[in-house]
C-alpha cells in the first residue's frame, strides 16, 4: 500500500502542481546563484570553496563566510551580527 493511496485524484493533481511550482522556483534560484558566482568570478573575487558565503555582503568590510543558523532554529536571517541577511542570500544551493 502506497502512502499516497488515500489521496483523491484531485489531491494528487494539486500535490503534483505544487511540486512542479517548487521545482521551478528552486531551478530559478539555482540559476540566480550560478549567475552570481559567474559574475563574482569575472569581477576578480576569490572563489569561496565553502559555497555558503553571503552574496549580499561579499564585498563589504565584514563579508559573511557562511550562513549561520539562528539559535531559534529554522532558516531565518543569518545569526552573524555583521550579516543578518536571509538564508537564500547565501550560496547554499
Amino acid at each position: 500500500m502506497s502512502p499516497n493511496d488515500h489521496l483523491t485524484d484531485s489531491q494528487k493533481h494539486m500535490r503534483d502542481e505544487i511540486e512542479a511550482d517548487l521545482d521551478r522556483a528552486e531551478e530559478q534560484l539555482r540559476k540566480a546563484h550560478e549567475d552570481a558566482r559567474s559574475r563574482l568570478a569575472g569581477f576578480g573575487g576569490e572563489d569561496d570553496e565553502s559555497g555558503a558565503f553571503c552574496f549580499t555582503c561579499r564585498f563589504t568590510s565584514h563579508p559573511c563566510p557562511g550562513y549561520e543558523k539562528p539559535s531559534s532554529g529554522g532558516l531565518g536571517p543569518c545569526k552573524r551580527s555583521t550579516c543578518r541577511h536571509p538564508f537564500l542570500r547565501h550560496d547554499v544551493l
